[in-house]
């Protein structure tokens, strides 16, 4: 029996079918690839970066709070080797920037922390200042958009 005109053109427009699904679902699984490899080569950074932020974080917070001379002392020698050191491997900011990022964060615990070592009220400021860019950092780093700050408007009308 021989095939009508409009039986070939379903024939044909299935076959065409079959094959931009093939090369789609080819493209497709090369983009996973590339994107997941990626994410492999990043991985080592990504996790210093949240283990040397939690690092710093717990130390401003211990200095900010603690009245224990041994413990002032462990993370104030601990807080100055991450500022000096291997923390500026991984911050983020740069302290030329709006907020300046982690790193403006550190540079102002560490001023403050110069300037009077004991004002618990203006540390805790600066250390509470430190985490939530330590957050914002880890968000954007992590592309994990829940780890952002709420925004909240400052015009109670508005919606």
């Amino acid at each position: 029996m021989p095939k009508t005109p409009r039986r070939e053109a379903i024939d044909a427009i299935g076959k065409w079918v079959t094959a931009v699904a093939t090369v789609a679902g080819l493209f497709w699984a090369v983009y996973n690839t590339i994107e997941t490899r990626a994410l492999e080569a990043r991985k080592p950074f990504l996790d210093l970066q949240l283990k040397l932020y939690q690092d710093a974080t717990e130390s401003a917070a211990a200095l900010a709070t603690s009245m224990d001379p041994k413990i002032l002392e462990e993370n104030e020698a601990k807080f100055w080797r991450l500022y000096w050191g291997v923390l500026a491997m991984v911050e983020n900011g740069g302290i030329d920037s709006a907020s300046g990022g982690v790193e403006g964060a550190m540079v102002r615990f560490g001023r403050a922390l110069q300037q009077n070592p004991r004002n618990t009220k203006t540390l805790r400021d600066a250390s509470l200042d430190l985490a939530h860019a330590c957050r914002d950092s880890l968000a954007a780093s992590w592309g994990v958009p829940d780890w952002s700050p709420p925004r909240y408007s400052t015009n109670p009308g508005a919606r």
